[in-house]
């Protein structure tokens, strides 16, 4: 009957233990589950990019052309970013500068602007960032009052 008892107690502080574990593991969780959708969403992305261009070469330049724009400067110093920079540099639209946290150079030699700088003038800017469109359209509003390029719904 006394194994019982201890058993029990040691069941009850191991099931409250796991509870506190949880509630304050639950913030960390959401924010890693937040952070994978993300990732699974920039793949699905670029699976159809790269399947767009298979289909259609050159088709992220057209459209920009098609939109008037000959000078872009790239929201998004982040993979994607990269991405559009590799598939515009060979081509008649001329990327002046990316727009991102980091402030220096990329290897691509071209300059970095954060968003609290004044944004020397192009035709667009392409935002190659997916989400957050009106914290985005927002914070460049401050700066750049041209065009803004949504690479989602260029390719």
């Amino acid at each position: 009957m006394c194994i019982w008892i201890v058993f029990s107690a040691l069941l009850a502080i191991v099931v409250i233990a796991m509870i506190v574990i949880a509630l304050f593991l639950r913030p960390f969780f959401r924010e890693r589950m937040s952070e994978l959708g993300k990732t699974k969403r920039e793949l699905f992305f670029l699976y159809d990019w790269l399947d767009a261009m298979r289909r259609n070469p050159g088709k992220l330049e057209h459209s920009i052309e098609d939109k008037g724009a000959h000078t872009v400067a790239i929201y998004g110093t982040n993979p994607l970013g990269m991405q559009v920079f590799h598939e515009l540099k060979d081509s008649p639209v001329k990327i002046r500068y990316f727009i991102g946290g980091s402030r220096g150079d990329f290897s691509c030699n071209v300059p970095i602007y954060s968003m609290d700088e004044q944004l020397p003038e192009v035709d667009a800017v392409l935002v190659a960032h997916l989400g957050d469109y009106e914290n985005i359209e927002k914070k460049l509003g401050k700066n750049f009052d041209g065009k803004l390029l949504w690479l989602e719904e260029l390719i």
